[in-house]
């Protein structure tokens, strides 16, 4: 399951980085340089911004969950996959982001050390 969840997100991220390079290599690297990297490519045009992005997404592993709490939703499924705990997320991050981030930030460290679970 865990390879699936890898797989299923980098495929979203490659289908993003069409249409918006720089914020698929944000949710794959956060504040990294390879972000910035990407403004300034995209910036000079838009087939570079596409290629950096899917070399980075090809070139880097999703093995942990960044603490980025931007898209709760996001974290939360990083974290657990399609868990109950996900779509818990999605209903309290639609009330608002505060109670998103709060419920993903305990889902993240209640999880701490756990992985997403196999089925």
């Amino acid at each position: 399951m865990a390879e699936r969840v890898s797989s299923d997100w980098n495929v979203f991220l490659y289908l993003l980085a069409i249409f918006l390079p720089p914020v698929a290599v944000f949710l794959k690297r956060g504040l990294a340089a390879d972000f910035w990297i990407n403004i300034c490519l995209s910036i000079l045009g838009w087939l570079p911004g596409v290629l950096h992005a899917w070399w980075i997404i090809s070139k880097h592993e999703t093995t942990t969950v960044k603490r980025d709490y931007f898209l709760p939703p996001v974290a939360v499924f990083l974290k657990r996959g399609l868990a109950a705990d996900f779509w818990i997320n999605i209903c309290l991050s639609i009330l608002g982001w505060v109670p998103g981030v709060l419920h993903a930030w305990w889902i993240i460290s209640k999880h701490e050390t756990t992985t997403v679970k196999r089925d």
